[in-house]
């Protein structure tokens, strides 16, 4: 993961301001062999939080949400496909608060 993120028992998470547009990335480096890139991603949102934009660089993948009640958690996973034909699957929570 990458700086932000906070760990508990339930895995990662992060804060977000309801009126907030933010970019959170996913930082796959230290578990792709050498040469090996990102080639595919999909992200999973549920509704009630928006993805506003999605990028991925070789080792790294990008989105960009907005929206979310107070109060709610929203489970965000993001799949990938390497140029060796592995797949993994991350995921981090989005805490909506007002800040």
């Amino acid at each position: 993961m990458e700086t932000g993120f906070i760990q508990d028992k339930e895995g990662y998470f992060i804060y977000k301001d309801p009126s907030a547009t933010k970019d959170y990335k996913i930082d796959w480096s230290n578990w792709l062999v050498s040469g090996e890139t990102i080639i595919n991603m999909l992200w999973t949102v549920p509704s009630g939080i928006t993805l506003e934009m999605q990028n991925a660089t070789p080792s790294a993948a990008i989105i960009v949400l907005s929206g979310g009640t107070v109060n709610n958690n929203y489970k965000v996973t993001c799949h990938i496909v390497t140029s060796l034909d592995n797949e993994d699957d991350k995921e981090f929570r989005v805490v909506i608060l007002n800040q």
